[in-house]
């Protein structure tokens, strides 16, 4: 039991990390894989997906890290997932017609690649995850954007989308934790991910004092700042949500979700976090450094999912305290 809850462990943090990190993102984009289901990416508000994977997703290079707290429509809320297969149901639009819309701007639609991988039974590169559900998502209300479609043996799918378009991405599959990433740009190109088992989930969560109520949702990121150079994280960073909900950070030492005592804040060496049970719809994040506001985030929680966002700060330069001791 030991020695698979550490793999457990381990594997939620690489999720966390490929989540949201876009094969061809943006600048800045650290690639994979960084623990969060958390695939974020620049402070502009791309999904860095830190996951509970510690996977923090993927890296989001652009969206506004500061976005407001009105003009979210309500989600509907979301069946319990329920029975052994543990996923809620997510509905998914038909797959997109071939002679849609090339776009506003009259040039054809650029395919957009999704790789999704999963844990592959023990410690070693994750394998792709064949027969996922992947949906487009309208990125500022969760819903239906039009294609969808499955992976294929490779872990891959292919859509037609619009140049310059930011949008999010659904992922479902039975006994998987349902993925929602946030802030993708379209000039990625592609995007690597992965997904956990719920199972796994579960026993990370145990690990970490943490009791996950499957009605509602997950919500895993990190706290970075974005240089002329490179995307820095941000560590002595506390994150809140408007929501409720239970925060957990990453223990630097061991490079996983800990306990509060071992980790009450972000570290410098990885920023990554989680909020669990938090009510499905819209919620608000808030980082705060030596309880000084550097970073909001408007996101969505899904019933039994996992969303994965990033927390961009706002300040000129990087708040990590000079004295910052994680």
């Amino acid at each position: 039991m030991k020695r698979s809850g550490l793999v457990a462990v381990g594997m939620v943090a690489m999720v966390l990390a490929v989540g949201c990190g876009g094969g061809g993102g943006g600048p800045g984009d650290p690639g994979s894989p960084d623990p969060g289901v958390t695939d974020s990416g620049t402070p502009d508000g791309s999904v860095t997906d830190p996951g509970f994977e510690g996977d923090p997703g993927p890296t989001d290079p652009g969206a506004d890290p500061v976005e407001p707290d009105s003009g979210v429509p309500e989600v509907p809320p979301q069946d319990d997932p329920g029975g052994d297969k543990g996923a809620p149901d997510i509905v998914l639009p038909d797959l997109a017609s071939p002679d849609q819309d090339p776009g506003s701007d009259g040039q054809p639609p650029s395919q957009f690649v999704i790789r999704v991988r999963a844990e592959a039974g023990g410690p070693g590169d994750p394998e792709p995850l064949q027969g996922v559900e992947v949906a487009i998502l309208d990125n500022t209300t969760g819903q239906p954007l039009g294609p969808s479609g499955q992976t294929d043996e490779n872990g891959e799918v292919a859509f037609d989308l619009e140049d310059g378009l930011v949008f999010a991405v659904s992922l479902k599959k039975d006994t998987y934790v349902p993925r929602y990433l946030f802030d993708v740009r379209e000039e990625w190109g592609s995007l690597d991910t992965g997904m956990l088992l719920l199972t796994m989930v579960e026993a990370v969560s145990q690990m970490i004092g943490l009791s996950w109520d499957p009605s509602k949702g997950m919500v895993t990121g990190r706290v970075v700042f974005q240089s002329k150079q490179d995307l820095e994280q941000v560590g002595c960073a506390v994150v809140e949500s408007d929501k409720g909900g239970e925060v957990r950070y990453w223990d630097p030492a061991e490079d996983m979700p800990a306990t509060l005592d071992k980790a009450p804040m972000t570290s410098q060496k990885n920023a990554n976090f989680l909020v669990a049970n938090v009510p499905p719809g819209p919620a608000g994040l808030t980082a705060k450094v030596g309880g000084v506001t550097v970073a909001t985030k408007q996101t969505l929680s899904f019933a039994g999912g996992m969303t994965s966002v990033d927390l961009a700060v706002t300040t000129e330069t990087n708040p990590t305290p000079a004295d910052c001791a994680y």
